[in-house]
């Protein structure tokens, strides 16, 4: 388990796909994130890529070819190297093809997730490069669990997510599949707000067309919260199991198969495609106020 801290966090990192699995407070030692519990989620914050969400079948064609992927990639099953900054407070974990099983995808890529700490907030940072002759195709996501509620006494119906920016979103619908049917719709949001006592936590909602740059998860009554930065991500997703105290909010680049879909893998909607010694960069944070 890999550490980073500053005067007001400590994020415990594991270097199996790179996942945050704890941010704690120094001042009362409380866990922001879920409590991983492997009989309803065995997962916390995963990283997703090459893809994000499910492809038909489990697998990807590309030039002819078939290769095996499951839900949201591989990259939250494999094992990075990693190294912290010298004043700890910041940590890169990488992986690229020569370190995942071979013939296992059709690309070269290097991919380097950085972690750093800015105050209450926890900064991740994707970098992707194409190092071959080659393209790099590929999208890419966060699945962040946080603990909801925040305190003992409450439910998740005394928390709503606010969009500061917007009054409608698009709604995706998926399947039980967890793929597309191409069906979009309006969904309104009343003052800009998710209120979780009438949504359906219990299903993925998957929306898009948001104008706000961050959302905030905003308990009622004491205005604690935590922000996570939304800005240059096309979708926002939110998910949890009934069973567990934890609500996920995910900013993603790219979503599952279209219902039907058997195209190539360069035919996906919402790819990302680099030709050589091309690199792509997003980032976004999550600050923790409560």
């Amino acid at each position: 388990m890999v550490k980073i801290e500053n005067e007001f966090l400590v994020v415990e990192i594991q270097e199996k796909g790179a996942e945050v699995i704890r941010v704690i407070s120094k001042e009362d030692g409380k866990n922001y994130m879920w409590d991983k519990n492997p009989e309803i989620w065995n997962g916390v914050s995963p990283n997703l890529f090459p893809t994000v969400g499910k492809s038909i079948g489990d697998e990807i064609r590309y030039d002819g070819k078939i290769y095996k992927l499951g839900n949201h990639g591989f990259a939250r099953h494999s094992i990075f190297q990693w190294e912290k900054s010298l004043d700890g407070k910041s940590a890169d974990f990488i992986l690229d093809d020569s370190m995942i099983e071979k013939n296992s995808f059709p690309f070269q890529f290097y991919l380097d997730i950085n972690y750093r700490l800015e105050d209450r907030k926890l900064i991740t940072t994707y970098y992707v490069k194409n190092p071959g002759d080659g393209k790099t195709i590929f999208t890419l996501g966060a699945h962040p669990a946080f603990k909801v509620p925040f305190h003992q006494g409450k439910k998740i119906g005394d928390y709503y997510v606010e969009f500061p920016m917007d009054t409608q979103l698009i709604l995706h619908e998926l399947t039980s599949f967890a793929t597309y049917t191409g069906r979009r719709e309006e969904f309104n949001l009343e003052d800009g707000k998710l209120d979780l006592r009438i949504y359906d936590v219990a299903n993925t909602y998957v929306f898009s067309d948001f104008k706000s740059e961050y959302v905030k998860l905003i308990e009622k009554g004491s205005g604690n919260f935590i922000k996570v930065d939304i800005k240059g991500f096309k979708y926002l997703a939110f998910w949890k199991k009934s069973e567990g105290d934890f609500i996920c909010i995910e900013p993603w680049i790219g979503k599952s198969d279209m219902e039907g879909f058997r195209g190539e893998f360069h035919e996906k909607e919402d790819m990302i495609t680099l030709t050589k010694n091309e690199d792509f960069r997003i980032g976004y944070g999550i600050e923790f106020m409560y």
